[in-house]
């Protein structure tokens, strides 16, 4: 009971000083807020932590970053494998979404030594960020 007593207090502590006693920042208007404040308070479900591929958002499957519900336009991930479930997220950093084709790769048992539009709907050209995208199910649109 002390030492979960103890990292209670210490993080209770943590909290009232990021919120309390860093410098105040602008939020819109003449409301100021300190950072932590932001980070914690002003966006459910955001969190600093690795994006998730593939992850499911409103019953379909994502396999990279997607602006889809988001207002902003900005690209976004699930931190988890089910965002429906979970409602974690993650702003996408640029390592997220710009990662380069990788050549050769294997997509369904078949070595791919130039983008494919194989499976895409759109019609659009794609590659996979590994060597082997069966496996990792990680890709990219090709640039145009």
């Amino acid at each position: 009971l002390l030492p979960r007593l103890s990292l209670s207090l210490s993080l209770s502590f943590l909290l009232f000083t990021l919120i309390y006693l860093l410098p105040l920042q602008p939020m819109g208007g003449t409301q100021m807020v300190s950072p932590a404040y932001f980070l914690l308070f002003t966006n459910p479900g955001y969190i600093t932590a690795s994006c998730v591929f593939p992850f499911v958002y409103k019953n379909q499957v994502y396999f990279t970053c997607t602006s889809d519900g988001e207002s902003s336009g900005k690209l976004w991930c699930s931190t988890t494998r089910n965002y429906d479930v979970d409602k974690k997220w993650t702003y996408c950093s640029k390592r997220d979404y710009d990662k380069p084709c990788v050549f050769p790769f294997i997509y369904k048992n078949f070595k791919f030594l130039t983008c494919t539009n194989l499976a895409e709907a759109s019609g659009k050209f794609w590659c996979s960020t590994t060597d082997n995208y069966d496996r990792d199910r990680q890709w990219t649109y090709c640039p145009t």
